[in-house]
């Protein structure tokens, strides 16, 4: 089935670039711009089988005709395309799925589907009409070193029955020709849009995941899928680096649009997988053939040569002080609330740890548009294609059996020192490295009994991870609240007192 590549970047602000605007990038300066108007229909079954594959079904009015497309992600940048033209007959009132447009039972089964789904699904009475989208697209086609690219600036809404999001975005598709060059144009305008001041960000979730957010929000097909890749060192570590900065950027929307706390949460997760995957990366190519492993628990300020690891890390402290005041807000202020619903001292540091934590988003924010960002996502891209050609790698089982028994020294050793607070917060990092390392070691060739030793440290990084938050948090509550603390009996000062206490009683 044909594919196709393609990188998007959501845009905002006030004053946000236009057509004519983004018409000023030296790339675009002798191409001619072509305007539609694309109006589409996207459809699925009444319980979201095809959006719960990652799978998209549109019937979408182009140059005065219906074109029926079916879209699946694959392991990696590339989607699954098949396009369909709609006879006549089809049209009206609303756009008929036709049969012969959609993959069969096989060919859904190939890409993942259970047989009982590919058999529904290939029956087009089993879908409906679940969104549109409507949008007014200029676009250029370019030559970036041997290759062609679309360049698309779409602006409109997606629309259900109750919401409406709206759309903003460029999109860059290699029609044909290298993935470098579709990158080197994807850095090209993230530079670009820093010289113009534009806010934007990598946007991973295509229009049928945006469009089916808007009906079931907490749906759990919205998070990205575990990578499956199996193979080489190099496709293995590139799928996983690939999946881990895909659900990073698809985090950094979730910060934007929301003050949920599991954004930041599962920013911070992403790049711990992020760092793990770098780590390991350069394990397999310091040198293959010694085995000679890496620490994957050091601290990235010591990570020998890679920047990546330094941006990654200085973005995970960015995020660390809204994680740790939500983590806060969960585990104290709320309990305290509820038990003391009108004590005055807690409810003004709830409203000053409030007001901090908002402080706090909107500078994240501030800097999750500008380029620095979007440039490690767009380094991250790239260095996970690179490693689907896997030259100089180590042999993957060998490697990856190295990298295991490492990581299972380094607990065991650990273990045995951890009598202090700091023994116990480095046999925490002993057991996390451990913990995200295990799924990309398993598919290397690492012994299955290493699930179960992930399991375990699992656990027993929850233990300790719970006794470190007891410290963190008292301490975050007190740095936000040292403008007014006072040794008053109430204030501020009675208030860290209450908290104090509530600490000593929790488990």
């Amino acid at each position: 089935m044909p594919s196709e590549i393609e990188l998007c970047f959501g845009l905002m602000g006030p004053s946000a670039l236009t057509p004519r605007g983004l018409a000023r990038w030296e790339l675009l300066s002798d191409a001619k711009p072509r305007v539609q108007t694309l109006s589409a229909i996207y459809f699925d079954t009444p319980d979201f089988t095809l959006a719960s594959h990652r799978f998209g079904l549109r019937v979408r009015r182009e140059s005065g005709r219906w074109v029926q497309t079916f879209k699946a992600e694959k392991d990696g940048l590339a989607r699954t395309e098949i396009n369909h033209i709609l006879s006549q007959r089809n049209l009206q009132p609303i756009p008929g799925i036709d049969a012969s447009g959609l993959p069969d039972r096989s060919q859904l089964m190939a890409l993942g589907m259970r047989k009982t789904d590919a058999t529904r699904i290939a029956r087009p009475q089993a879908l409906r009409p679940i969104f549109s989208v409507r949008v007014r697209r200029t676009s250029w086609l370019v030559t970036v070193g041997a290759s062609q690219i679309e360049v698309a600036f779409d602006s409109g809404v997606i629309s259900t029955d109750a919401a409406q999001s709206k759309i903003l975005e460029v999109e860059l598709e290699l029609v044909c020709g290298q993935r470098s060059d579709l990158f080197a144009a994807t850095q090209s305008l993230s530079l670009f849009f820093e010289a113009q001041d534009q806010a934007a960000c990598l946007e991973p979730r295509s229009k049928a995941q945006r469009g089916l957010m808007l009906i079931a929000p907490t749906a759990q097909h919205h998070r990205m899928p575990k990578a499956r890749q199996a193979g080489s060192t190099g496709l293995v570590l590139g799928a996983h680096l690939l999946r881990a900065a895909q659900a990073l950027a698809a985090q950094v929307w979730v910060i934007l649009e929301s003050a949920h706390p599991e954004g930041p949460h599962q920013a911070r997760v992403a790049l711990r997988q992020i760092r793990t995957i770098l780590k390991l990366i350069h394990a397999a190519t310091q040198n293959p053939s010694t085995d000679a492993p890496m620490d994957l628990a050091m601290d990235a300020m010591n990570a020998p040569g890679d920047p990546l690891l330094l941006l990654a890390a200085a973005l995970a402290d960015a995020l660390g002080e809204l994680r740790d005041l939500d983590v806060a807000t969960e585990k104290v202020l709320r309990p305290l609330r509820e038990t003391l619903p009108t004590d005055q001292d807690i409810l003004e540091a709830s409203s000053l740890i409030s007001t901090a934590r908002s402080a706090i988003q909107e500078a994240l924010r501030h800097d999750l548009v500008r380029a620095q960002t979007r440039g490690l996502v767009i380094a991250l891209l790239i260095r996970a294609d690179e490693l689907r050609t896997d030259h100089g790698l180590s042999p993957a089982a060998a490697f990856a059996r190295g990298q295991a028994q490492l990581l299972l020294k380094r607990v065991a050793r650990r273990k045995r020192v951890a009598h202090s607070p700091e023994g116990r917060h480095r046999l925490r990092l002993a057991y996390k490295a451990l913990r995200y390392a295990t799924p990309v070691l398993l598919q290397l060739g690492a012994e299955p009994s290493l699930a179960i030793a992930a399991k375990k440290a699992a656990k027993a990084q929850e233990r300790l991870g719970d006794e470190q938050d007891k410290a963190v948090m008292l301490q975050t509550l007190r740095r936000h609240l040292s403008d007014t603390q006072t040794a008053q009996p109430s204030g501020p000062g009675r208030f860290l007192i209450l908290v104090e206490g509530f600490l000593i009683g929790l488990p």
